[in-house]
């Protein structure tokens, strides 16, 4: 899998988003079928890759949809065929700070996606989460969730002995993130102005409201928006009161 990433990266490619499907890889179901519709023209590439070598099965390119085989399992350190689980090897502080304690260029790899290192030692890292090193996890389609799970499976035997294992000021800090993402809500609209007085503007402004097409309205300057969906309908309607 390094080498597959190293690959990407010499073509000078983005490897963000081959993190991204490794850290899903982790993270998902082998029985779950995952869309390839929103993915990178290097994404796309990597599965590809991923395929040939027998991580992935895809019918073909075009179809749309791959699924992760068990063997990628072994690879990421999951599973093996001496133990059910991986020993844990992150503590997570109530400050943000993350201490990997690990060697594996690829476990680091999957930290640095939503972490920002700070200090490296012999078989340390001392990394730190903060606002900025997530939201570039949000931007190549890592969820909080994901990142939360990923904590908790990889988990230091010594955060173990807590309940719960990850410290809820982090794990609800990293959802509270990604809801600032969430602030604004983009909907596709048409404005209606120049309306020649109040009771021409209130009409229509009202049948809108009815219809529950109306997004926004500024009485002042007698301008609405409606729902892109709702336009033809408070057209043709405008139009009906037009001529009479």
């Amino acid at each position: 899998l390094l080498v597959s990433v190293a690959v990407v990266k010499k073509k000078g490619s983005p490897v963000h988003d081959c993190i991204m499907l490794i850290l899903q890889a982790c993270l998902g179901s082998h029985s779950a079928a995952y869309s390839t519709e929103n993915l990178s023209e290097a994404a796309l590439n990597f599965i590809q890759h991923l395929r040939e070598i027998g991580l992935v099965h895809q019918r073909k390119r075009s179809a749309g949809w791959f699924y992760y085989t068990p063997l990628i399992s072994v690879l990421t350190g999951l599973k093996s065929s001496s133990s059910s689980s991986k020993e844990g090897f992150l503590i997570v502080e109530t400050n943000f700070r993350v201490y990997c304690y690990t060697d594996s260029v690829l476990d680091l790899a999957i930290v640095s996606t939503f972490c920002e290192p700070l200090y490296r030692f012999p078989n340390l890292v001392a990394c730190i989460l903060n606002r900025e090193s997530v939201r570039r996890a949000f931007q190549v389609n890592i969820s909080a969730e994901q990142i939360i799970q990923y904590l908790f499976a990889n988990a230091h035997k010594n955060m173990q002995k807590q309940i719960p294992a990850i410290p809820s000021t982090v794990t609800d800090q990293l959802k509270l993130w990604e809801m600032e993402r969430d602030r604004f809500k983009f909907d596709p609209g048409v404005m209606y102005s120049n309306f020649f007085n109040d009771t021409d503007y209130i009409t229509v402004r009202d049948y809108a409201k009815d219809l529950g097409v109306l997004l926004c309205e500024h009485e002042a300057n007698r301008a609405l928006v409606v729902s892109a969906d709702g336009h033809e309908q408070v057209k043709a309607f405008w139009k009906r009161q037009k001529m009479k």
